[in-house]
């Protein structure tokens, strides 16, 4: 498996897992919520990798402006009382024709999708890292 050991873009790394892919019925759905993260690198980020056991299941490349802040997750396996980032609308509920047109440029997919992330950006403890 090919390992990724430079990302020269400015990228969000959002780790999840397989439950959670399944309880919100998709990696688009997954990837696109309920962040504790920092306002101005969340706006920093021109894409969001989706990260599960290290390896890169998906790329999006959220519409700014569509980023906000959410105070609860409903009847998700997430449970919070403070304010989380999200992208996308609070009808986004399916992996449909928005989710598709989120999904980073073929330039972009190739490089990560399916590889391992190497040494420098392993997720740890924080679900939420950075390339820059």
């Amino acid at each position: 498996m090919d390992i990724i050991s430079n990302i020269v873009e400015d990228i969000m790394l959002v780790s999840t897992s397989e439950k959670v892919i399944s309880s919100r019925g998709s990696v688009f759905n997954a990837g696109r919520k309920w962040w504790k993260a920092n306002r101005e690198k969340v706006l920093q980020a021109d894409y969001v990798m989706v990260v599960v056991d290290n390896i890169v299941r998906e790329v999006y490349k959220p519409v700014k402006k569509t980023w906000h802040l959410e105070t609860d997750s409903g009847n998700d396996v997430l449970s919070f009382n403070n304010e989380r980032w999200v992208f996308g609308t609070k009808d986004d509920t399916d992996d449909g024709e928005y989710s598709k047109s989120m999904i980073a440029p073929e330039s972009i997919r190739e490089k990560y999708v399916g590889k391992k992330l190497g040494e420098l950006y392993i997720m740890g403890q924080n679900p939420v890292r950075y390339s820059f």
